[in-house]
């Protein structure tokens, strides 16, 4: 495919290119026009618009981004770090552009043949390997890792996808203060046909001897922000690479890593197929794709991702229905690395689902989509109830040099639940208010079933969740004040040990002081008849007044000297004639 460039476009021109400018504005127009005729209304009804190709998909990207907000309120400033990615140069002819496994199109027949839907690998260009047209039916497209920018404009020009979708999926393309202003919170009305999940994937690794915990999390930290970095940088990374949002050490062996998805849905207008367009971040095996710190952490060789086991009524019975052949899964994961359950979802996806109802109703096509993101976020849940649990058992009076790691690690704990539970909340509240999604919607009994099932299952995530949330802070409120009663005690400790000390100082010292008093030889104790006794006689009186001075107690003192009753006592044993 032809490198695209548009240069021209960002570049000043000199005064006699005024005509030149003209026809690119014209074109630019254009292509605005035909872009925006879906939410054209012509006497009630839709439009659909002209079909675009690569580069003029492009040139609106590249018009929107020229917007800010002293010439639009939809000001697409923040996009531009995304058009000098979709304008670099094309990936080098060494370098395969249609890397096995990163395109999967599921074509959803009215009719179809047979009960369940069978994939393919889409292949650049898509002119010339994808022939579609509207009474084929209905279209599920999944992509999977980092993308090209060939992939995008052509994905988005032959589908029309909106590039919201691409843009909210790229953040790491994002600047910081863009990425300050449009995250986390987003408008539900905005999600009605993009939508985002965070797949959890738990690992295990062990951790070299001395390392402690805060030292790998420290370490773990660091790389990631490294990776992130690298992020930007394309030429670090090749197409369908696996890419990861989140890195978190939960202890001395366990980790997870979070990625995303991206779900965007549209029809066109009321006699057009639906197009579900599913991009993952997982895409090649973990080891094979850029560095991070799960690839290194712990000891070498020491790091294993645990499966996603999702369950099916009477699966272990059935054979070869759910399987991939031994050529196919080398394939995906390679002889050696870290697979990763998700990446076997786009290859035969839809297996447990009606094909007639997946092509009538897209909520009930991305069931198992769904089902996966709660069964890999109920696992993760696990693992945090069963750090807690472990974190908790470590009590500061058996181990307190732990206290700290304790606290840092119910902290940690802490965060990790409010970012997932709000999570979980977003995607409850869209299953709660799905009756406002503009989406098809089948008429058969199972899909609607299917959809209360699944809101059922986030709600019940929801409360485990706020759960282990309130454990967690129950924790910590409990730690605290186990901290504070320990605090206490060697406080008190620590007041006997002085008050100890200070009985001892109160003997030694009057005893010092008389050994000091006698060592100037002013008394021969040979030359007196008490001999060795006149030392003893002048130290009892100082140690008794010292102990005197030890135990005064001046409020004691003024109290009992005011007494009236003693001075009652004095007068009564008086004489009277005295």
């Amino acid at each position: 495919m032809p490198c695209l460039s548009f240069t021209s476009h960002q570049q000043s021109q000199p005064d006699g290119s005024s005509e030149e400018r003209t026809q690119s504005r014209h074109r630019e127009q254009s292509a605005v026009l035909s872009f925006t005729g879906a939410d054209a209304a012509d006497e009630g009804q839709q439009q659909r618009p002209r079909k675009l190709d690569p580069s003029s998909y492009a040139e609106l990207i590249l018009w929107h981004a020229k917007t800010n907000a002293s010439n639009s309120l939809y000001q697409g400033q923040d996009w531009r770090d995304l058009v000098d990615w979709l304008n670099r140069a094309s990936i080098p002819c060494t370098v395969s552009l249609s890397k096995p496994g990163f395109a999967w199109i599921y074509v959803l027949p009215h009719n179809p043949p047979r009960q369940t839907v069978r994939g393919s690998e889409l292949s650049l260009p898509l002119c010339d390997t994808l022939q579609l047209s509207p009474s084929d039916g209905n279209v599920l497209i999944f992509l999977r890792g980092y993308p090209s920018p060939e992939w995008l404009k052509e994905i988005g020009a032959r589908f029309n996808i909106d590039p919201e979708a691409f843009y909210r999926h790229l953040t790491f393309f994002h600047q910081r203060v863009a990425l300050m202003r449009q995250a986390p919170f987003k408008l539900p009305s905005s999600q009605r046909s993009i939508f985002q999940l965070n797949l959890t994937t738990v690992g295990q690794y062990a951790s070299a001897r001395g390392d402690s915990l805060s030292k790998i999390r420290a370490y773990a930290a660091r790389e990631m922000e490294r990776y992130k970095v690298g992020m930007r940088n394309p030429t670090c990374w090749g197409l369908g690479n696996s890419i990861v949002r989140s890195f978190d050490v939960h202890n001395e062996s366990v980790f997870s890593l979070e990625q995303l998805v991206t779900i965007y849905v549209s029809k066109e207008s009321e006699d057009s197929p639906w197009i579900t367009l599913v991009w993952l971040d997982s895409g090649d095996d973990l080891l094979q794709s850029p560095v991070g710190p799960w690839s290194n952490i712990g000891q070498q060789r020491s790091t294993t991702t645990f499966p996603v086991t999702m369950y099916k009524r009477s699966i272990s019975l059935k054979h070869q229905h759910h399987r991939l052949v031994e050529t196919e899964f080398n394939d995906v994961h390679g002889s050696k690395g870290l697979p990763q359950s998700i990446s076997l979802l786009p290859l035969f996806y839809g297996r447990s689902l009606n094909a007639t109802q997946m092509s009538e109703d897209p909520l009930y096509a991305l069931h198992e989509l769904l089902l996966f993101w709660a069964t890999s976020e109920t696992q993760f849940l696990n693992v945090v109830s069963s750090g807690l649990r472990s974190t908790v058992d470590l009590s500061p009076e058996r181990f307190p040099s732990k206290m700290v790691d304790i606290q840092n690690t119910l902290v940690f704990y802490k965060d990790i639940l409010n970012r997932h539970t709000n999570l979980i909340s977003d995607v409850f509240e869209f299953f709660e208010n799905r009756e406002l999604l503009d989406w098809p919607r089948s008429q058969a009994n199972k899909p609607q079933l299917m959809a209360q099932r699944l809101e059922y299952d986030v709600k019940y995530l929801l409360g485990k969740s706020k759960a282990l949330q309130q454990q967690c802070e129950s924790s910590m409120n409990t730690i605290m004040n186990q901290a504070g009663l320990q605090e206490a005690k060697r406080a008190v400790s620590e007041s006997e040990r002085i008050y100890r000390l200070s009985v001892l100082v109160s003997v030694f010292i009057p005893l010092s002081f008389c050994s000091s008093l006698f060592s100037m030889s002013f008394v021969n104790f040979q030359q007196t008849h008490t001999g060795i006794w006149t030392f003893f006689s002048l130290t009892i009186p100082i140690f008794a007044f010292s102990l005197t001075l030890f135990n005064w107690n001046p409020d004691k003192f003024r109290k009992y000297v005011r007494n009236p009753k003693l001075w009652s006592k004095r007068t009564q044993l008086e004489p009277v004639g005295a």
